[in-house]
């Protein structure tokens, strides 16, 4: 695709190989955009509100920049199809990019991850997410510590459980279980 084109459409915008550092503010601003390309620049981090300000984002391409890892307000993204990181040097998902939902295409090649380890990377994007969404329910969540101090095992065992089965099985926040 051109970057004239691109520019041409209004839900596409290509900023590809520009030396961007940061993403511009305007960028932002525009909330209606589809597909989004910066490939080739010098970004190092996504603002922490990026994925709640472009919420109509369907393909990001962020290949080879300098990212080191991503905010973890993409776990509330609901449009994101295609997310493209190839290149980056990414060390670790965030846990919440497990419940993109929408996700279909993941890019990873690369990208010197260890978590999640490389035999769930191998086995594609549904054992990803999967894994990704598992590992949230007891990645320092202050409430699996509280339960996991009670003396009732049975009761913990049961609400555990019931966390688990929300939070995997439905995407609903196993804080209204």
């Amino acid at each position: 695709m051109s970057e004239l084109h691109c520019e041409e459409e209004e839900d596409v915008l290509c900023l590809s190989r520009r030396a961007l550092r940061s993403i511009p503010a305007s960028v932002l601003h525009t909330t209606h955009l589809k597909s989004l390309y910066l490939e080739g620049n010098e970004i190092s981090s996504l603002p922490e509100r990026f994925f709640s300000r472009m919420s109509s984002l369907v393909w990001l391409d962020v290949r080879n920049n300098r990212l080191s890892g991503l905010p973890a307000a993409i776990g509330q993204h609901r449009c994101l199809k295609t997310l493209l990181l190839e290149g980056n040097p990414i060390s670790a998902l965030p846990p919440e990019l497990g419940h993109v939902i929408t996700l279909k295409a993941l890019s990873l090649r690369k990208c010197p991850l260890v978590f999640p380890p490389q035999d769930v990377l191998d086995r594609g994007l549904p054992s990803i997410l999967h894994y990704l969404r598992s590992s949230a329910l007891t990645d320092g969540s202050e409430d699996f510590l509280i339960l996991n101090t009670r003396s009732d095992r049975n009761m913990v065992r049961l609400i555990i459980s019931c966390l688990y089965c929300h939070h995997v099985d439905s995407g609903v926040n196993y804080k209204q279980c």
